[in-house]
């Protein structure tokens, strides 16, 4: 019964300094409400009811060489290899706090050659004992801290919870280098695209332009369209000289990406002018939590903290050790081993703190405000997520139904133009009403590219806000043996 009453004893002790489930939990924001948003996106006919986004997602886009630049970055990114480095340290640190739970052994030796004084107190109480001393020494040490109120075991918790987190922000950046990647080469692909249409437009328009001068030498017309002309030629080598500028942009910051040369020749491929409905998933608020890897990161250093909170409190309490000593030791290196030279000894101790001047408990004071930052920066961290799933909605939205209208516009701009190429064959147009309508189409063609790189650019960021295919339990959900 007394074995009994002293783990019952132990057990109460231990449980008042650990943190229930709702002081952990009591100032942490659950799931926010974006029904509305999920519904006005749904009904907008450019998304579906679908699935949450897929670990390899990028490989929805059908683009071969899109996936090896992926691929290449996660392999090559430096910034990637900074934080997988910073998981082993923590890793690291969580052996080392899991360490204290069992006992130390150690194996020490001594091989000790002395002379002593005269006047040395040994001497003068035994006068008979000799100036030169010999000493040698061979004993097993074994150290162990009896953990009764789990302070070392919430330590390993609370490197476990480190860890967790790291392994939680690798996700997170892995996820916004790759999206960023995706935006980069889809801008990079349109560029190209762009600087065809440019070309074009700067033919027609130096064609034009002769024709001007022509009709101006001949005094069929003033100068003032010429100027005009001018103008808008100059201002597309303008334009070519930007997007060329753009492109050389775009190809450094997909380079360095991948972890190589800024200036490395890139291939690209033919990409989708017209992007199918994007899936949306049905469990969006609720599911939200558990697929974002930054609000997981920030989880579990609320948990980390927690177990902290609980170590730092256990120092109040006495800490017991055991230390024990056996082995051998001999005035004589002959007579070491013998049995008589055996040598035993065992130590138990105990530490009660009585007086720290406040130093325990500004520990935990400085514990318990960690852990409230945690709480808070976790609850930004989750409103600025739900900001940014709805924001992107909001954008989508708002780009997908211009990209439509868009195209509207670029496909009527093309039957006038065929309009006009029928009346010219006739004779019932000029060569000036062509080359304005060809003028008119390109520029069309070149807000159509401009709407289809923003769709692109928001679905990578879309796909980004939903956590990009990670998925995990809640950290605070889960318990520890």
């Amino acid at each position: 019964m007394k074995a009994i009453y002293k783990i019952a004893i132990l057990s109460l002790l231990t449980s008042c300094f650990e943190l229930s489930q709702q002081e952990k939990t009591k100032d942490v924001y659950t799931a926010l409400d974006i029904q509305p948003s999920f519904d006005k996106s749904i009904e907008s006919t450019f998304f579906v009811q679908g699935s949450w986004p897929n670990p390899t997602w990028w490989e929805e886009f059908h683009s071969p060489i899109l996936s090896q630049l992926i691929e290449a970055s996660i392999t090559n990114n430096p910034t990637l290899h900074v934080l997988q480095a910073r998981i082993m340290e923590a890793q690291s640190i969580a052996y080392q706090a899991r360490a204290k739970l069992f006992p130390w052994l150690s194996l020490q030796g001594d091989d000790d050659l002395r002379l002593l004084s005269k006047h040395e107190f040994n001497h003068i109480l035994n006068p008979t004992l000799p100036l030169h001393g010999y000493q040698a020494d061979l004993l097993l040490s074994l150290n162990y801290e009896f953990d009764f109120w789990n302070k070392n075991r919430n330590l390993f918790h609370a490197a476990i919870g480190k860890t967790k987190a790291e392994e939680a922000e690798l996700a997170f950046v892995t996820l916004l280098i790759t999206s960023a990647l995706a935006q980069n080469y889809f801008t990079l692909v349109i560029d190209h695209a762009k600087q065809e249409l440019f070309l074009k437009l700067n033919a027609i328009q130096k064609e034009r332009l002769t024709l001007q001068y022509a009709m101006e030498k001949s005094a069929l017309a003033s100068k003032l369209p010429s100027l005009l002309d001018e103008e808008l030629y100059n201002m597309t080598k303008q334009a070519l000289y930007v997007i060329q500028e753009e492109i050389e942009i775009r190809t450094h910051a997909v380079n360095v990406l991948i972890g190589r040369s800024p200036d490395h020749p890139i291939a690209i491929d033919e990409i989708a002018t017209t992007l199918p409905p994007l899936a949306l998933p049905l469990d969006l608020s609720v599911e939200l939590l558990s697929r974002r890897p930054d609000l997981h990161a920030a989880l579990w250093r609320i948990e980390s903290f927690a177990y902290e909170i609980s170590a730092a409190k256990a120092e109040f309490l006495p800490n017991v050790n055991l230390v024990a000593l056996g082995g051998y030791a001999s005035v004589q290196f002959a007579t070491l081993f013998r049995s008589s030279s055996k040598h035993l000894g065992i130590a138990p101790a105990f530490t009660l703190p009585l007086f720290t001047g406040g130093s325990i408990r500004a520990h935990v004071k400085q514990k318990e405000a960690l852990f409230q930052q945690a709480v808070f920066q976790y609850n930004e961290t989750l409103l600025q997520s739900i900001q940014e799933v709805c924001d992107v909605l909001s954008h989508m939205r708002s780009s997908f139904a211009q990209k439509l209208l868009q195209q509207d516009t670029v496909t009527r701009a093309n039957e006038r133009l065929i309009l006009i190429e029928k009346n010219q064959l006739g004779g019932l147009e000029s060569t000036f009403a062509n080359l304005i309508y060809q003028d008119a189409l390109l520029q069309e063609s070149l807000k159509d590219l401009a709407l289809l790189n923003t769709e692109y650019t928001l679905t990578c960021k879309l796909i980004q806000a939903l956590g990009g295919g990670f998925m995990s339990a809640s950290p605070l959900k889960e318990s520890h043996p």
